[in-house]
This record gives structure tokens, sequence and C-alpha cells, in this order.
């Protein structure tokens, strides 16, 4: 199994929620509606690990219920996987030598117990 997940945690968190205000700011409408953070879910965010948690909120459409990038943590979720699954390999993109720091996905190759 091939797990692709968003980083939303640590300088990455700090790099997008700039570009998104950045792109909210010139009009682009998918971004205008992004939720806050507050000051102190923001630190949270910046120095999030693997146990910390943020109420992430609901949304419903046609489609069903869904969660945006709000407080996703990849790192409780790696957690959570290697419950299940054996994680082989993981890879970080699309700068994979600069590791969680300043990248946009995490991908676990995983394998079954």
């Amino acid at each position: 199994v091939i797990l692709s997940v968003p980083i939303e945690t640590g300088p990455s968190f700090l790099v997008k929620r700039v570009v998104r205000a950045a792109a909210a700011w010139r009009g682009m409408k998918d971004y205008a509606g992004y939720e806050a953070y507050s000051v102190a879910d923001s630190a949270r965010m910046i120095f999030a690990g693997a146990g910390t948690r943020l109420s992430r909120p609901v949304y419903t459409n046609v489609d069903g219920t869904h969660h945006s990038h709000y407080g996703f943590n990849w790192r409780a979720l790696r957690e959570q996987v290697r419950e299940h699954f054996d994680i082989r390999e993981t890879l970080f993109t699309p700068f994979p030598f600069m590791r969680w720091t300043l990248n946009s996905q995490v991908w676990f190759a995983c394998t079954r117990r």
C-alpha cells in the first residue's frame, strides 16, 4: 500500500499559510474561504509532534463528509498506519533531501504485517 498525505506541520505549515493567504488576497476563489488558524493553533502546528491533535472541522457536500487540511498532522497518521502496516519506506516530495521540513507531501510505502 502506498499512502500520500500533505505535510501541514513545521516550516511547511508556515510556507503553505503564506501561499494560501497570498492566493486568497489575489482573489483565487478556492482560497478565499480557507480556515483561519488562531495564534495558538498555528504554534501547535509549527511545533507539532506525533501526539499533537487539533479539532478538525467537518464539511458536508453532495459526496458526503470530509475534512480540509486544517489541523492535519501527518505524524499522527503515521502512528495510526503503523498499527496496521509495516512502513517500509518514507519519502518526501518535491525535495526529498529536505525530509519533512520544507516539503508538501509525505509518502508511506507499506506492507501487511
